[in-house]
């Protein structure tokens, strides 16, 4: 295995969750989508917090992690052994009492076998769809391989596998499509999976969405959308391009909105940040010609750069000055502290309420 997990938790800043560790993984080790899955089912079913509270695993202890995983996901058992490993050597060790063959097992390589019952289709292809299978019984969608529809639904389970995430790029540069239904059960949107959608107008995601990829509406004609409150963040440029895109409200649950995330969607006329919302990246509304005025909550901590462009350069001939930008927001506030010092006009919220 390539990755190195020390690493990825030394880049997770707030608590160590399922979905922090998944997204670091995703960005530093985009191709390795089987121990992104491994690696973060160990933090789901709560198995690194006890490993973090118990200095000595020992041999008990560590066979009754090994059930847990086997029982809740039905991971093959040497992907078991490596993974905890991974996380015990990070906050803890094993026993003396626990024989070295548990874990020292063959470095495993992600070749899944054939089940009896219902044997595996070559290359992975299932009906509309080519799975990357990440267990037995678990798979996620990596490429849409069928006939588009003006109207389309994509399923939780397909061949026999519960589906819990789509891939990169899986539906990006459909030019037919218009309306997206993703099921229930779905939990992640990889990096431009809906990319240069050019028709798509509407997509509904279901509440177990906890993840989304860079850009991964972006070049779409979406007009509203509605965020999954699982959702912790919006990634760079997710609607990159967005030109139809009229409003949007980014709830209380999103705690960082990462750089050019509504980059050129010059329909954009109504923005809401609630509170709740603490990080901003650069120039998030750069080219968005309608937007005039955005609220910004009292929990903001930080904006990197300028919300809007008004710098001159070549991409930029005739940069809108800052003043015609109003930034909403608190007396004492970091909004406030920020839109005076980047020249930007101030609404005083406490007066209006």
């Amino acid at each position: 295995m390539e990755i190195d997990l020390k690493k990825v938790v030394s880049y997770i800043h707030t608590d160590l969750s399922r979905q922090n560790v998944r997204a670091v993984i995703s960005d530093l080790y985009p191709e390795e989508t089987l121990w992104r899955n491994l690696l973060s089912s160990v933090v789901a079913c709560g198995i690194v917090k006890e490993i973090q509270n118990t200095p000595v695993i020992s041999r008990q202890r560590y066979n009754v992690f090994v059930k847990r995983l086997l029982d809740e996901y039905g991971i093959q058992e040497s992907y078991v052994h490596e993974a905890l490993g991974k996380w015990i050597e990070i906050y803890s060790k094993l026993d003396k009492d626990v024989e070295p063959k548990v874990i020292e097992v063959p470095k495993p390589v992600p070749v899944y076998p054939k089940k009896k019952q219902a044997p595996q289709p070559v290359n992975g292809n299932y009906g509309d769809f080519e799975l990357n299978l990440l267990s037995q019984d678990t798979a996620e969608i990596k490429k849409f391989i069928g006939k588009e529809q003006l109207e389309m639904t994509i399923p939780n389970v397909v061949g026999g596998k519960r589906i819990i995430g789509i891939s990169a790029n899986a539906f990006s540069e459909l030019s037919l499509v218009r309306k997206i239904n993703i099921t229930e059960g779905i939990q992640y949107l990889g990096r431009d999976s809906f990319c240069k959608c050019r028709n798509l107008r509407e997509i509904s995601l279901p509440d177990t969405v906890s993840q989304l990829g860079s850009g991964v509406f972006s070049h779409t004609e979406l007009d509203s959308i509605e965020l999954p409150p699982q959702l912790t963040s919006l990634p760079d440029g997710i609607f990159r391009f967005c030109g139809n895109l009229r409003s949007i409200k980014i709830h209380g649950n999103i705690n960082l909105i990462a750089d050019y995330a509504f980059f050129a969607c010059i329909g954009l006329a109504d923005v809401t940040v609630s509170e709740g919302v603490e990080y901003i990246g650069k120039n998030i509304f750069d080219r968005c010609e309608k937007l005039k005025r955005v609220a910004l909550p009292r929990s903001l901590k930080m904006i990197s750069g300028t919300l809007k462009d008004h710098f001159l350069s070549k991409f930029n001939p005739e940069p809108e000055a800052p003043e015609s930008f109003t930034i909403a927001c608190y007396q004492g506030s970091y909004a406030m502290t920020y839109a005076k010092a980047h020249g930007y006009s101030v609404e005083d919220l406490d007066e209006v309420s």
